[in-house]
């Protein structure tokens, strides 16, 4: 015996009144057009009443999709002033999505700024950028990371017969040569004349690649200008190789040119213009401490470029109590 239906079973018999009901359960407008086969509602049979699977009620069996998952809203007009405001409500409650819009692009060098990677973009002469004093412990020698040179096939590269199988040829620019440091850094560096003073100046800057010989050429010429004009430097007495320069070229920041020079019978670091020693990243309590920290930074520099270093016999001296020591 089939069990005769509720009046509310009969309400849900005609597919299009069951259709304007769960519109206007998820708040979207009713449409005339029937649903798709999916979710179309169709009447118990028989033989499923009897085998047990079929729903004696006659209500629907709620869905498991997205739609039941809507909070139950009154139907509102779809270009309503309140259906606006709820959509707006829903975009500001929503994940923000993973692509940028224009205002991110635009403010993506600023938070790259922030976070250490600065893009600048140096001036197109390297004649105009600033030559600024710097320290040597101001350089970025083991704070930056240089991708190698794309890596050469094998079967390009030709040995030579003799006892040299490679010929060493690195296009250096004039008067430049290269050296590599104990710990595997290549440091190059050259003679500068100043008037009557020769000067050795360094630099640890990727003089292989041939883009960074204007860079070098342009820092060189402002730092050969500086040591032309300074009566300090010419008029205290130094002989040949006394002093050093060492030009300093951040590869995160190459819009200015960092220098400092070194005075070998002094052991101290100086510069060819009056500095504040908070433009330097130095801070002490009186002059005698800052004595001090020149000289720290005069070793640094020892330490860095030891190649061609002109030491005094001073520096002997003090190294003899120090090898007894060790001894």
């Amino acid at each position: 015996m089939v069990p005769s239906r509720s009046p509310s079973a009969e309400s849900f018999t005609s597919p299009q009144r069951w259709w304007n009901r769960i519109s206007s359960i998820v708040g979207k407008r009713p449409s005339p057009e029937l649903p798709t086969h999916s979710g179309r509602i169709t009447q118990p049979s028989i033989k499923d009443l009897e085998s047990g699977d079929g729903n004696a009620t006659g209500k629907p069996i709620p869905s498991k999709g997205p739609e039941n998952l809507e909070s139950k809203e009154k139907p509102v007009q779809a270009n309503s002033p309140e259906r606006e405001t709820n959509e707006d409500e829903i975009r500001q409650r929503s994940p923000p999505a993973h692509s940028l819009h224009a205002d991110d692009h635009s403010s993506y060098r600023g938070a790259s700024f922030l976070s250490g990677e600065q893009f600048a973009s140096p001036p197109a002469d390297p004649a105009m950028r600033p030559l600024v004093p710097r320290t040597p412990t101001q350089g970025d020698r083991y704070t930056r990371q240089r991708a190698p040179p794309d890596a050469i096939k094998g079967s390009e590269v030709v040995f030579r017969s003799g006892p040299r199988p490679i010929q060493k040829v690195n296009n250096l620019p004039d008067e430049w040569v290269e050296d590599v440091h104990p710990e595997g850094q290549l440091l190059y560096s050259r003679v500068l004349s100043s008037r009557n003073l020769k000067a050795r100046v360094h630099t640890d800057l990727a003089l292989r690649n041939i883009e960074n010989h204007l860079i070098i050429k342009g820092a060189t010429d402002r730092l050969l200008g500086s040591l032309d004009s300074s009566p300090e430097l010419h008029d205290a007495g130094l002989v040949d190789f006394d002093i050093e320069a060492c030009i300093l070229v951040r590869e995160d920041y190459p819009d200015e040119f960092g220098y400092y020079l070194v005075n070998h019978p002094d052991q101290t670091v100086f510069w060819l213009e009056e500095v504040m020693a908070r433009d330097v990243d130095m801070w002490a309590y009186d002059e005698d401490i800052y004595r001090h920290k020149l000289a720290e930074q005069y070793w640094r520099h020892v330490t860095d470029y030891p190649h061609h270093c002109s030491l005094s016999s001073k520096v002997w001296d003090q190294l003899g109590p120090l090898m007894l020591l060790g001894a």
